[in-house]
Parts: structure tokens; sequence; C-alpha cells
């Protein structure tokens, strides 16, 4: 870590993890705390001491000189030429392209650029992408216990549908590969029946952050899940499991 993105972490607020927001408060231990976190707290949140009733104004001098010089952005190691100023840098490393993601399938553990997963994907996991329109994108299986990936792109935005049988059980849940201010904006229907059969099951769910892992979306219940008993009720043979994507509405 280069002096640089050390400053930066000194001056951020040890609540919100942000740059101090002037007016600076101070406790008596000599912590520092953003003045927006400063009115929701009585007491220091590192050590818990009172808050004096003054301004820390070295921090708010410090901010406001650093403020006009331009950095880079964090992800320059991954190729990143970006350069902004030091209050506005953090607008651009939450939806940078070259911000590094965990692949999201379970075995690969590599770390890839978000502009470089679909390639990633299609070349070393052979995980077939689709483009989604008004459909539902829908998928043959054969019930056994593996795991199913297929990529799908929507908008401007990547995402992964992954199904899973699980002691007899089949998950299946949307991930989404980006930020998370991105992922709370979609949700995505399931569509599960037999082929041939006019019976079709419908649900709703919220796209999941590709970052938790699927195993541990599974754990938490914030996925689509269907029992035995319940695929055994449809007629036919070949179950069909199709999914939706859709912008959720405020």
């Amino acid at each position: 870590m280069d002096i640089q993105h050390k400053l930066l972490g000194e001056l951020a607020c040890p609540t919100c993890l942000e740059l101090f927001q002037p007016p600076v408060g101070i406790c008596a231990n000599g912590h520092s705390v953003c003045g927006r976190c400063k009115t929701q707290m009585t007491t220091c949140p590192v050590c818990r001491a009172m808050f004096l009733n003054t301004r820390n104004r070295t921090v708010e001098k410090l901010l406001q000189v650093i403020g006009e010089a331009r950095v880079r952005c964090h992800f320059h190691f991954f190729g990143c030429n970006f350069t902004s100023s030091v209050v506005d840098i953090n607008d651009h490393v939450i939806v940078c392209p070259r911000r590094p993601f965990k692949c999201p399938i379970a075995y690969c553990a590599l770390d890839i650029p978000l502009d470089g997963v679909k390639m990633h994907l299609k070349r070393q996991h052979n995980i077939p992408l689709r483009t989604q329109g008004d459909e539902y994108i829908t998928s043959l299986y054969k019930v056994a216990s593996r795991t199913w990936y297929k990529g799908i792109t929507y908008g401007e935005e990547l995402f992964v549908h992954v199904s899973k049988m699980n002691r007899h059980t089949l998950h299946t849940c949307v991930l989404h590969i980006g930020p998370d201010i991105k992922t709370s904006k979609f949700k995505y229907g399931v569509q599960i029946g037999r082929y041939n059969s006019k019976k079709r099951i419908c649900s709703e769910h919220a796209v999941q952050n590709s970052a938790q892992g699927f195993d541990q979306i599974v754990s938490s219940g914030a996925c689509a899940s269907f029992s035995p008993q319940f695929i055994q009720s449809l007629p036919g043979r070949s179950l069909t499991l199709g999914v939706k994507i859709y912008v959720a509405r405020d």
C-alpha cells in the first residue's frame, strides 16, 4: 500500500468508514469522528470516551488541502488509469471496471477485473452466456447432485444463474457480479415446471451479490428452493427451470 492510501485510511471515519466530513469531532482521548456520525452518538466509537465540545480543525484543514490534489484509482495495479480528487475518487472506485471480483464459480479462487469476468467465464469455465430480453431464460435439467451455471447479461450488468441439488432439494439463485449498490436494484422471477406441461409455478426473489457465495446464500435462505416432494408433484419428465431478471420497483 502506498503513502497515498495509508493517508486516506487514517482520514476515514471509524463509524461510516468514509472520509471525515466537517465539522470533525474529537473525543477526550484524541479520536476523531465525522460531523454526520457524531450527531448520532454520545460517546467515541473507538474508546467510549466523551466527545469534547470542539472541532479537530487540523484534520479539517488537512482534508481541505488533500481535497485539491488528484489521486489514482485504488485499482491502478489492475490497469485502471483513472484519476480524480480525493473527495470524488471513492465514487469511481465503487463502479471501477478494473475492480477485481472473485470468480462466481465455486471451485475457482481467481480474482478477475470486472470487465474481464465475462471472458473468463467463457474461456476458463465454458459457461454459456445469454442476453435477456423480455423472455424467461430457460434450461432443462436432469435432477442430479451437481451445480449448473449460466451467464446472463441484462442491460449493462452481468449475472450468473446458479442451480444446485443439495440432499435432493433444488436451490436456485441469480447472482449479480458487481458492486452492492447495483445488486439491490434487481429482482428475478423463477419459473419451474416440466417439459411439455402447461403447469408452471412462478416465484419472485431478490438478486444476490456473487461476493456472498452461493452456499452462504443457500444457508441463509435467500434463494428459491424446491423440495423433493414438490418436484415429484410436477407432471412430466424433464424438469424445466427458467429465470427472468428485472429492475425492482421502489
